[in-house]
């Protein structure tokens, strides 16, 4: 994702900044104005590194949920609420595999994940230990932040000495013998730490799961070492698609940090999540710590409401039922989607058709869910931007020193840089011109070309064919995907016309025989190359001697946007109408809407490949526009990169004249002295040097931040 790599270069740019403010700080410490003024922006830098961090977070988490193909469903709960005997009822898999009991007996992570290519009753686990290091800083670390206990190293565990538990309460007391437990059994799991991932079969994998055999009697230890269990079966309802269900631990167990590395579990690897509870007659109440749980949902992830992605199943017994003032406390302290799904967990029928039903409303509401996180992201963005722009503010306040003037270039080498520059120029204007027109007409053609002479090809199942309707969706997917895939080179064709001209001027400007301007230096990522040269021309030529220049710049960088606004809303348009979004209809796409009911599977190919059709034949009317707009953003590209190099060499060598173009020139070389011909000019004063690595730094972050988009 562009938007993580930006905020990586914009979280590196910070760290620069910071660094370099602290080291200033050590140097002008009785200078009372610059020491608070770098406060104030170390001050700003937190702030904007806060914001920084929760998107980084945010889109982390957005691209692991969109990576995934499987759409992961968490069972989760407090303890003994059914949740392991609605799983075996749900994947049709025995004790051997999901453990059920009086106390605690679910110990490693598992990820339950509906196999076709399995038989009935068959599954094997693929399983993953904890690195010594993960086992020692996810495990072993919380216990002993919770005693006050130093453990450096995992082979340290069977010598260390814990506390005594009298007097502590209940809690901390069950939490100690878990972690006597880790020390005694050490040598049993031990050598599991940081092997590598194995399948095991089905016979084995409650060993490594569990915490004891299906009698209670027998203690099991391989399950401290594991840090998560796949494990692969086939589920009785074969069109049940691409499941992956999570059996957690129950909130409660006795492990410190539990609450936090469930909540960190269900961000990271979680499309939706089902609240267990089981149902007494007897007791028709809200504990406190299903409250606290429903809290831990809650903050997984704060960008969403816990009522769009958690589901309330109640596992009541046959014969019972919640009263309705039960329900109507559910539905106002723990609000969840749907309100409160009910079933017997013993009852593989009830099972299944309680999650039949709630199935088909997580397909519906998932796109519902992505359409509220990126709502959020976008927010997100703009509290970045707003951070970051106060910071930028605050640091170019910061005045360490003015530039002192070094010694004047001669005559003579002003005059040769001067006739060297105008060459250059002179040469890539010729080049131009020879090269013709650059237009972006070539791709276009070729794309609608790939459109009409390869259409995309439609295979189902004889199982998918037998629902037209989900083979219609699933179809409309694709040829939305292949339009956008086919288009997205636009884009990029564009762009890589301006970063030729934006690649030569840099190099006429920076190169030895040229120039040596040096405008740029340490400044060169697409994103900031024209604004940077825009502002070293008003700061060296003044505004209005440098009016004309900027004026070409802008008909060259102007390109890519009259292309976009006048491309993409019809190319949306399009995609729309290859999506599986209601359509209006006015829309010529209306009439390969699928009719659920009616539409055979005939039909249904019939009118995807009309979609099609449709869509290549509005492509080329785009393409043919009468008013001559997109041809002329077509072929506007060559003569706008020729009137910018006649620009550059009209505006220093004939509007201003060679004696002002060598003053003006002067002028830069004395501002910039060491970053263009460091050899020719010389400081003995450090503080100047502190302040343009200051500057180059300010620089620096105020580039990665104009990338935030």
């Amino acid at each position: 994702m562009s938007r993580l790599n930006t905020v990586s270069s914009l979280t590196a740019a910070l760290a620069e900044l910071k660094e370099r403010s602290s080291n200033i700080q050590s140097k002008v410490s009785d200078d009372f104005h610059v020491s608070s003024q770098l406060r104030s922006v170390d001050d700003k830098i937190n702030e904007a590194s806060e914001k920084i961090e929760k998107l980084r977070t945010e889109l982390q988490r957005f691209k692991k949920r969109t990576l995934r193909n499987t759409l992961n469903i968490g069972i989760v709960g407090v303890p003994k609420q059914g949740k392991s005997t609605f799983l075996q009822a749900l994947t049709g898999l025995d004790e051997a595999t999901i453990p059920t009991g009086t106390d605690f007996v679910t110990g490693a992570c598992s990820y339950l994940r509906h196999d076709i290519e399995l038989k009935p009753g068959e599954a094997y686990a693929v399983v993953t230990p904890y690195t010594r290091k993960e086992f020692l800083d996810e495990v072993l670390k919380p216990f002993c932040k919770s005693f006050n206990l130093d453990l450096d190293s995992v082979d340290g565990l069977p010598y260390l000495t814990l506390p005594d538990k009298e007097g502590l309460k209940e809690s901390d007391k069950r939490m100690l013998e878990r972690l006597e437990s880790l020390k005694m059994d050490y040598a049993k799991y031990e050598t599991l730490l940081g092997t590598d991932t194995k399948r095991i079969e089905k016979h084995e994998i409650r060993e490594y799961v569990a915490q004891r055999d299906e009698s209670g009697k027998q203690a099991y230890t391989n399950w401290y070492a594991i840090k998560k269990a796949v494990i692969h079966c086939r589920f009785p309802q074969e069109d049940i698609g691409r499941i992956m269900i999570c059996d957690t631990p129950g909130l409660g167990d006795f492990t410190p940090g539990a609450q936090q590395m469930l909540m960190e579990k269900l961000s990271s690897d979680m499309d939706v999540v089902f609240f267990m509870k089981q149902l007494h007659m007897t007791d028709q109440t809200i504990s406190e710590r299903d409250t606290e749980f429903h809290g831990v949902v809650q903050d997984a992830n704060p960008l969403i409401n816990v009522s769009d992605w958690a589901y309330m199943i109640l596992n009541c017994r046959e014969g019972e039922a919640p009263s309705d003032i039960f329900l109507e406390n559910l539905r106002s302290k723990l609000p969840t989607r749907m309100g409160a799904q009910q079933l017997n967990a013993k009852s593989q029928t009830s099972v299944s058709n309680c999650f039949d039903s709630v199935l088909k409303d997580i397909v519906n509401q998932i796109p519902k869910i992505d359409d509220k996180l990126i709502n959020s992201y976008t927010s997100l963005v703009e509290d970045v931007k707003n951070a970051v722009n106060e910071l930028a503010t605050c640091a170019k306040k910061v005045k360490l020193v003015k530039a002192t003037a070094g010694a004047l270039l001669a005559t003579s080498l002003m005059k040769e840089l001067l006739d060297s520059l105008y060459e250059k120029f002179a040469e890539y204007k010729q080049e131009l011109s020879k090269d013709g027109p650059s237009s972006l007409a070539p791709q276009i053609e070729k794309i609608i070309g790939q459109m009409r002479e390869h259409p995309p090809v439609f295979k189902f199942s004889p199982r998918e064919a037998a629902q037209p309707i989900n083979c219609y969706s699933k179809g409309k997917n694709i040829m939305r995907a292949r339009f956008i895939a086919e288009f997205s080179d636009l884009d990029s064709t564009m762009g890589d016309m301006i970063k030729k001209v934006r690649q030569r001027v840099m190099e006429i400007l920076t190169s030895k025989e040229g120039a040596r301007l040096g405008f740029l230096l340490g400044n060169e990522d697409d994103g900031s190359f024209w604004d940077n040269l825009r502002e070293s021309l008003r700061e060296t030529l003044s505004e209005e001697a440098s009016r004309h220049l900027i004026q070409a710049i802008d008909n060259v960088t102007n390109i890519e946007m009259t292309f976009r606004a006048f491309i993409l809303p019809r190319l949306t348009e399009i995609t729309d109408g290859l999506s599986n979004k209601p359509i209006p209809q006015e829309s010529p796409f209306y009439p390969y809407t699928f009719n659920q009911g009616t539409d055979t599977f005939e039909v249904c190919l019939n009118k995807l490949n009309s979609a099609w059709l449709c869509a290549v034949g509005h492509s080329e009317a785009l393409f043919d526009e009468e008013d001559g707009k997109l041809r002329d953003v077509n072929t506007t590209p060559s003569s706008a990169m020729i009137a910018l190099v006649e620009e550059f060499e009209l505006l220093w060598f004939h509007y201003n004249g060679d004696d002002e173009a060598q003053a003006i020139l002067n002028a830069y070389y004395e501002k910039h002295q060491n970053e263009v011909w460091p050899e020719l000019f010389v400081s003995d004063d450090s503080m100047l040097k502190v302040a343009r690595m200051w500057d180059k730094s300010v620089s620096n972050f105020v580039a990665s931040a104009k990338q935030l988009h």
